[in-house]
């Protein structure tokens, strides 16, 4: 995302292109804990309300640490939701649905986003385009890049939140499946993160056995593709 600012020429674009990044962010994260919180709430867990989070407001969600690296690379996080799974009414039901919450909640922006772009792809060609420099282009210009970004930014969460490593919500989908003491999830509660971090180094050091970005991009591909099918964009 900081190479895409880099290499868009003019400072004025610059400058769009960096406050369409902060709101795309603003709202993927904004949304995607805010619907863990809410979730929770519906399955009978009251520890997101009591504590300030059932909140699109954006600072109490953010983890600094988690939107500089999606900024730099494009993946980040956000500050976990609390919940608390003893309250659910129904414990596997609770923890399944809190966790593709997060997830599903990136795919309908996703959608919404390919679909915005698309409007304003269509509408600018309708008119025959826009003069370069004017008020207009700026405008154009500018929400093509939110969408777009968006579009990249919320693909990017969930193929990340899906990988099924401790503390990710693919971590908490497989728990949901499983029993609370399966080898594997009590393994993943106690190195998940270790097992992530080693991952993400091996990845940067030795790109064939980059995991990581092999799932990402299986899961980003398949989410495109399905884009293009339905909105004829082209990512190319």
């Amino acid at each position: 995302m900081l190479n895409y600012i880099i290499y868009v020429d003019g400072i004025l674009e610059k400058f769009l292109v960096a406050i369409a990044l902060v709101f795309a962010i603003i709202i993927a994260i904004g949304f995607h804990e805010a619907a863990h919180g809410f979730i929770a709430y519906k399955c009978g867990d009251m520890t997101a309300k009591y504590e300030g989070r059932l909140t699109l407001n954006p600072m109490k969600h953010f983890d600094v640490f988690g939107i500089l690296m999606f900024v730099i690379v494009g993946i980040g996080w956000a500050k976990p939701v609390p919940v608390n799974p003893s309250n659910f009414r129904n414990y596997r039901k609770g923890v399944f649905l809190v966790a593709i919450a997060g997830v599903v909640t990136n795919l309908i922006l996703t959608f919404i986003s390919a679909g915005l772009l698309t409007l304003v792809l269509f509408s600018v060609s309708m008119a025959g385009g826009v003069v370069e420099q004017t008020f207009a282009y700026y405008v154009v210009f500018f929400f093509e890049q939110f969408f777009l970004i968006s579009i990249v930014l919320n693909i990017s969460l969930i193929a990340f939140n899906l990988l099924p490593i401790f503390p990710l919500d693919g971590f908490r989908i497989v728990e949901s499946f499983t029993r609370y003491d399966n080898p594997y999830c009590v393994f993943m509660r106690r190195y998940g993160i270790y097992v992530l971090l080693g991952l993400l180094i091996i990845g940067s050091f030795v790109p064939y056995l980059d995991i990581i970005s092999m799932f990402l991009n299986l899961i980003r591909n398949g989410i495109l593709k399905l884009i293009s099918l339905v909105f004829g964009l082209s990512f190319v």
